[in-house]
């Protein structure tokens, strides 16, 4: 193996590209003006995000080489944050993935035109974004309250399972339909919002490990949960048992009050009085 990886550092095993040079400067020399990769046009797909314990995910990476043949050197983290060289320079374009255990995987790609490979030049290599693949992972996502009276913060909590040093992002969508985001990822699993306006607000929240891409292939999202925020007080509608009371004076009815606001949302938590007042039997529609 050429070369290694540790959790967020790469690190070549030469001590440097200038000793390497003065080991073998012909071939340096040949490499650097024969066929390259070119830059920004290595992608990599993967066959699912995610998959069950045992399971398998192919990877297949494509990259220009213009009058070269591309060489792909794979490496995987595992769920303990381990890289390893799963598989070693070759012209294999494509990759397949075990998931003997539950967690979260990314994979990358390194890639070098042959002639690089042959003078190793290894700083030279185009790498590609880690892409994630999820095995018994989830994350679930839960709020203060379901509902609260606008211009009262919510605080959302969310757990991760099965992924490595969770980051999290939360995103929550207003009445209106606009989405906002709590920021750049983070190691808080809480995130605090205050609903400005009556009316029901979605949100939900992303995990990812640290080095994974920041979307869909790399981070796993929880299910939309729901907040529903009231306004002032805009109809109270009364409601009795029986529809016909005798005013006696003696006789007991129990009567349901509720409040809504101008949306039709109830208000659960309404402070005030409701007066009934009248002479003979009250009928309530």
């Amino acid at each position: 193996m050429l070369a290694s990886r540790s959790r967020g550092i790469r690190a070549l095993t030469l001590a440097s590209s200038l000793v390497w040079m003065s080991v073998v400067p012909a071939a340096a020399v040949l490499a650097a003006g024969g066929p390259t990769v070119t830059p920004g046009s290595v992608a990599l797909t993967a066959s699912a995000t995610s998959a069950p314990v045992g399971g398998t995910v192919t990877f297949a990476a494509r990259a220009q080489d213009p009058g070269g043949t591309p060489e792909y050197q794979w490496w995987v983290e595992s769920p303990a944050g381990q890289w390893t060289d799963a598989q070693n320079y070759s012209t294999a374009s494509a990759f397949t993935l075990a998931t003997p255990s539950a967690g979260d995987y990314l994979v990358v790609v390194d890639v070098l035109d042959a002639a690089q490979v042959a003078a190793g030049d290894w700083s030279a290599a185009q790498t590609t974004a880690p892409h994630g693949v999820f095995v018994d992972s989830q994350v679930t996502v839960a709020a203060s309250s379901a509902a609260v009276a606008a211009g009262h913060a919510v605080t959302l909590t969310a757990t991760a399972t099965n992924i490595f040093d969770a980051l999290y992002q939360f995103w929550v969508q207003a009445p209106d339909g606009t989405w906002t985001q709590s920021g750049p990822y983070q190691t808080s699993p809480t995130y605090t919002f205050t609903p400005s306006a009556p009316g029901e607000y979605r949100y939900v929240a992303f995990a990812k490990s640290p080095l994974a891409a920041n979307n869909p292939a790399g981070a796993l999202q929880s299910a939309v949960g729901l907040v529903t925020a009231w306004g002032a007080p805009a109809e109270v509608t009364a409601t009795a048992a029986t529809p016909t009371l005798l005013a006696d004076g003696h006789t007991p009815e129990a009567v349901t009050v509720t409040v809504r606001d101008a949306l039709g949302t109830v208000i659960p938590t309404f402070d005030g009085w409701v007066a009934l007042a009248g002479t003979g039997p009250v009928s309530f529609p």
